[in-house]
């Protein structure tokens, strides 16, 4: 699932609107989990957390409100996230992290609020799960160089070509056979040699 969160400059400024805004218009809009931390001194506070989120963390959004990370997570996994905060509440700018969370990856994007002046006061995060992508890559990686080492040690010309005729594989003894130097056949097709 996702998560989405604010982080506000003062997280008594939450108004029962600006919860439901935040509710509606952030989370349910992108159907993620959220929070909303506050930059406090140096301790960012949850300032909303949707109920995605709360429930990632088995918590009721109000055993969130006005607590920080540390409360939550590990002391490094804690100051990890204050980092990426600070960058974002500091430069301005969005920001994108992957995260390994136990055993689980998390891809967080967080956006800085600005006031009126352009001032940055705040931070909206999302969270994605992004576990099952990252392991079906790995798989697809594995499965790609079983594929290659295979086709590297036939002894026999082998080559793939698209739909339209190019080619997108050959091993060595069709690069051999061919006269091409390594990988020059890739993306020619036959008309081409």
């Amino acid at each position: 699932g996702d998560y989405t969160g604010v982080v506000n400059g003062d997280p008594t400024d939450l108004s029962p609107y600006a919860s439901t805004y935040y509710d509606n218009i952030l989370v349910q809009a992108s159907g993620s989990t959220g929070y909303v931390p506050t930059n406090l001194a140096t301790s960012y506070v949850y300032t909303f957390v949707n109920a995605a989120y709360a429930s990632y963390l088995g918590k009721h959004p109000r055993e969130i409100i006005g607590r920080s990370h540390r409360d939550f997570y590990s002391p490094e996994l804690a100051a990890k996230f204050e980092r990426e905060n600070s960058v974002v509440m500091g430069g301005g700018e969005p920001s994108e992290y992957d995260s390994p969370v136990k055993d689980r990856i998390f891809h967080s994007w967080k956006v800085p609020l600005h006031d009126r002046e352009g001032c940055v006061v705040g931070m909206v995060g999302t969270v994605t799960d992004i576990t099952d992508r990252h392991q079906a890559v790995q798989l697809l990686r594995d499965s790609e160089a079983r594929f290659n080492a295979f086709m590297g040690a036939l002894p026999t010309a082998a080559f793939i070509r698209d739909q339209d005729g190019t080619n997108v594989f050959m091993n060595a003894a069709c690069q051999k056979l061919l006269g091409f130097v390594p990988a020059a056949g890739i993306g020619q097709k036959p008309a081409d040699y």
